[in-house]
């Protein structure tokens, strides 16, 4: 009866060993692939940004004061 027993419990440790490993590796798997997604989400942004500036062909605020300063001091 005991040595019945002490199989059960040695079979419910292997089991729950696997089950923490498969749920480490799925964490991993998922987190690995939120990354990519942020990546990827990142990227595609950017490109959005410098398409739109491309199509505008309007430079930042700050480098149109730069430019026209140094258009007037040339002027000068």
């Amino acid at each position: 009866m005991i040595a019945h027993l002490k199989d059960q419990l040695q079979e419910m440790k292997a089991k729950t060993s696997m089950e923490g490993k498969y749920i480490k590796k799925d964490a991993e798997v998922k987190c690995s692939t939120l990354s990519l997604i942020i990546m990827i989400t990142n990227s595609v942004s950017n490109c959005f940004v410098v398409q739109y500036l491309k199509n505008n062909k309007k430079k930042p605020a700050c480098e149109q004061s730069v430019s026209s300063g140094w258009s007037l001091s040339k002027f000068l």
